[in-house]
């Protein structure tokens, strides 16, 4: 188990954090700018590498129901409330819809591909735009930008910390 004031959990916070500030503020800049290089790319799949390592440490790192309760520290209870609260959110801001759209239309698995294969998609003009590949990735890649509400849980949650001691 992984105790809420464990110093562990306290620096992986912060490392999170740190994350989830950067991609929150960088991700949309480079959707609008279109400039997704292969080191950013890189970047974003190494930052999935550690979000998916945060999913999983959720299952074992105890919480409050409330402020004033005990620790909870049955795994069973743990995960239950883990995937009735950010599971799902945690899940759709990991998936490497790329790939899987690489996949799906049959083309050639690339690891980080160049921004040039959206525009050989088709111009604006095109009946079907919603629902090209490139248009669903950036879809996913906002939701990730849900995560925002998890760093803003995190920094009350130093708050309510920080005023205890």
């Amino acid at each position: 188990m992984i105790y809420q004031d464990s110093t562990f959990k306290i620096y992986w916070e912060v490392l999170i954090t740190l994350l989830l500030l950067f991609v929150c503020a960088v991700l949309p800049l480079n959707m609008a700018l279109k400039n997704e290089t292969y080191n950013w790319c890189t970047a974003y799949y190494s930052f999935d590498v550690v979000f998916v390592i945060d999913l999983i440490l959720n299952f074992f790192i105890t919480h409050k129901p409330d402020i004033d309760d005990l620790e909870v520290d049955d795994r069973e209870k743990i995960a239950r409330a883990y995937l009735n609260s950010w599971f799902p959110i945690d899940v759709m801001s990991i998936i490497p819809v790329d790939p899987i759209l690489d996949i799906v239309r049959g083309e050639k698995l690339e690891f980080c591909s160049s921004g040039a294969d959206e525009a050989k998609s088709g111009g604006l003009g095109d009946a079907n735009m919603l629902f090209r590949g490139p248009k669903l990735a950036k879809i996913f890649r906002i939701i990730r930008l849900l995560r925002m509400i998890k760093l803003i849980k995190l920094m009350k949650k130093t708050q309510h910390l920080q005023s205890t001691f």
